[in-house]
């Protein structure tokens, strides 16, 4: 008989957690014997295990029962069924002892007849047989000769497709390096075979502007390659991410990076923001609006027809459709052009109080760029590669020679930034950040500038400017 519990001998006196330790490694041990598979879950206390293993012993019993009581009752079915097929086995061995002696009794009377039918029916059989084989047989042959054959053929196509299509491959290569080279040439003579100081053609202004454009994608995509990211109530005051996600934390950096350039070369119209805010600016506009009080008194004398009560209101309405003005304009920036770019060449210590303004906003915006891309990816120390810091650099100069094309230009050229909250129409003038062209003449509401448009105004003899669209303004929609 099997004993649950071992004797123990006289010890000294234990206390209770010795006794409940020595009899859960009795019961662990017990348990082990009756159930070394497992099958119960054991818990942590053992007690526990040995309830819940007596529990599953009762469980199993009962199941037993109700197991065992129900093969009796099929036990009971099943002798029931024997006793009527008994019985019905008697009956139709009767029958087959009757059916045994007719049978016999027909056997012997038309055992010849049978064998002859017997034989005949072989002799065909064969026959049949014989004729199936053959057929299978050239069924074979024909569909061996017929797979070699397409097989012969399936290899020309395919030699002959290879051959093609490295044809095609190599005439499309030298398609693209055509094109490639083609393209090339025109940017180059776009960018050379001209003077920089004077406006630059629709095209060279595009092509600049989506320089700009991809080189603030390429320093945004190469911040957020940390893994570290946070944006603050300063970099993000519209709560653009709460709204959209972390994931978009891109669109955010442009609208970020745009408007400090819009800040740095575009605050004021017609090139007056190139060299940035403060000093600068009032410096420049001193010598517009020097300009304008000549201007103006000329035209109190007669000399010029213009629009008095217009410039007394609007600082800048004289360059709405006054052609002299813009001319004035225009020879004026290309003058301060020039010796910008002068500066490029010469030693700093001899610069002129105009390329002492270029070199400040330049380092300026500069510097905001760098400050809103480290604070955004908690870069240590600030730190930022040197490509990355040389692109920077890229931009803030691309950005005051276009700044500086605003004035240059003697045409009108805007820089079109919706507000927050604003209603656009997808189309022409307006694209949508995310989804390209795909809501074409829908109306949108702003939530984020993410490339400030270009456009151009030209004055014509009717009462209508013709504007042009050089690049269309990109917003990312509110949700």
């Amino acid at each position: 008989m099997m004993t649950f519990f071992t004797a123990r001998s006289d010890k000294p006196k234990e206390s209770a957690a010795d006794v409940r330790k020595a009899y859960a490694s009795d019961i662990n041990k017990f348990l082990n014997k009756v159930d070394s598979h497992k099958f119960f879950r054991r818990r942590h206390d053992a007690l526990d295990s040995l309830f819940s293993w007596g529990d599953g012993i009762l469980e199993q019993n009962e199941q037993l029962k109700i197991d065992l009581n129900r093969q009796k009752e099929e036990i009971r079915e099943s002798q029931d069924r024997i006793g009527d097929l008994s019985h019905a086995y008697a009956i139709a061995q009767s029958k087959v002892e009757e059916l045994s002696k007719t049978n016999d009794k027909i056997e012997k009377e038309y055992s010849d007849e049978l064998a002859e039918i017997t034989k005949q029916y072989s002799k065909r059989l064969e026959e049949k047989e014989r004729h199936h084989n053959d057929e299978i047989a050239a069924l074979k042959r024909d569909n061996e000769n017929t797979r070699v054959s397409m097989g012969k053929e399936i290899r020309v196509k395919d030699r002959e497709h290879a051959f093609e299509q490295e044809r095609l491959k190599s005439h499309h290569e030298t398609q693209i390096l055509t094109h490639k080279e083609k393209n090339k040439r025109l940017v180059q003579q776009l960018l050379v075979n001209q003077d920089p100081n004077l406006a630059w053609p629709d095209d060279k202004l595009k092509f600049h502007y989506k320089e700009l454009q991809r080189l603030v994608d390429s320093v945004i995509r190469k911040a957020l390659a940390s893994k570290n990211q946070h944006f603050g109530l300063q970099s993000d005051p519209t709560g653009f991410l709460k709204r959209v996600g972390d994931g978009k934390a891109r669109f955010l950096l442009k609208s970020t990076i745009w408007n400090i350039l819009k800040d740095q070369f575009f605050s004021v119209p017609y090139g007056f923001g190139a060299l940035g805010p403060g000093t600068a600016h009032q410096e420049i506009m001193n010598i517009y609006l020097t300009w304008k009080k000549g201007f103006e008194c000329q035209d109190e004398q007669g000399l010029m027809s213009s629009n008095i009560s217009s410039l007394s209101t609007e600082t800048f309405a004289i360059f709405q459709h006054n052609k002299l003005a813009n001319n004035w304009r225009s020879s004026t920036f290309q003058c301060i052009n020039s010796e910008l770019l002068d500066a490029e060449k010469q030693d700093p210590q001899k610069e002129t109080p105009l390329q002492t303004f270029r070199r400040d906003n330049l380092r300026q915006t500069t510097n905001r760029i760098k400050s809103a891309l480290s604070n955004t990816s908690q870069i240590s120390d600030n730190y930022l590669s040197g490509d990355v810091e040389e692109e920077i650099q890229r931009i803030s100069d691309l950005a005051l020679k276009v700044g500086l094309q605003f004035g240059v230009n003697p045409a009108r050229l805007l820089l079109p930034i919706p507000e927050h909250g604003e209603s656009v129409q997808i189309g022409e003038q307006f694209h949508e950040s995310i989804n390209a062209d795909l809501n074409i003449g829908n109306t949108l509401i702003v939530d984020l500038v993410t490339l400030p448009g270009l456009q151009k105004i030209i004055d014509t003899n009717s009462d209508a400017d013709s504007k042009r669209v050089i690049v269309a303004c990109e917003v990312y929609p509110m949700a």
